[in-house]
């Protein structure tokens, strides 16, 4: 479960990492939520109750957890129906738009060095995310949600994978951060897991088809990682 790279879009659509993951377990997906929101993990859990899976990965964060302010201000305006932080950071947002424009011809490319603007969104960014996550009730009652679809199916492990690197500096720094933030929200329960893809891909150029979206070898990295820690539990990983 989780966003477009379940799917392997743009460049791995044939063999996204769900796929490679499921021929080194030897075993058979079935099932994918794609295009998921850490604000609707309610939603997507039902399909854990339906089909009682043995493994559960979950790939979240990467919408929520962005230097592209203007996302933030509508994920706001969407959870609490106020303008006011859209009027404080306008600025910050286009600014970030114009960047992200900027990131999205062919190829991957690593931006410049990070100036004041680079931590006037950081910064901005975070404080936004940060009062997602402790006012929003939508955010807790899918982390509700998830700690009672763990406990209800101790015989499925719940893996999940950090929000996944990218180059943009500053989304980088958030996913990061927003890394820290979800592990923290996840239930302390046996049957629930986390690896830092972070950790374990780091943001390299050669391993993105864009600013934003891992390639082939990326996504072979994720399964073979992910293969590695359900399998041997190694120390570091989970």
């Amino acid at each position: 479960m989780g966003g477009c790279h379940v799917l392997g879009w743009p460049q791995s659509k044939d063999r996204p990492f769900p796929t490679l993951l499921s021929e080194l377990l030897g075993g058979t997906i079935v099932g994918r939520v794609p295009h998921l929101r850490l604000s609707h993990l309610a939603g997507g859990l039902a399909a854990v109750d339906e089909l009682h899976p043995t493994h559960a990965v979950f790939q979240l964060g990467n919408y929520e957890f962005t230097g592209y302010l203007k996302s933030l201000v509508h994920q706001y305006n969407r959870l609490f129906d106020t303008r006011l932080v859209e009027e404080k950071l306008g600025h910050y947002a286009e600014e970030a738009h114009a960047e992200t424009a900027r990131g999205e011809s062919p190829g991957p490319h690593r931006p410049g060095p990070a100036g004041p603007a680079h931590y006037a969104r950081v910064g901005a960014a975070g404080a936004l995310i940060a009062g997602l996550w402790l006012f929003s009730r939508r955010y807790r009652a899918s982390f509700r949600s998830l700690a009672a679809c763990a406990r209800q199916h101790p015989g499925t492990s719940f893996v999940f994978l950090s929000p996944l690197p990218c180059l943009a500096p500053a989304d980088n720094t958030l996913r990061r951060f927003g890394g820290w933030l979800l592990r923290r929200r996840l239930p302390e329960l046996p049957n629930v897991h986390w690896l830092d893809s972070h950790q374990l891909l780091g943001a390299e150029a050669e391993l993105f088809v864009d600013a934003a979206h891992l390639n082939q070898r990326a996504h072979q990295a994720l399964a073979y990682g992910l293969a590695a820690a359900i399998l041997g539990h190694a120390d570091g990983w989970f």
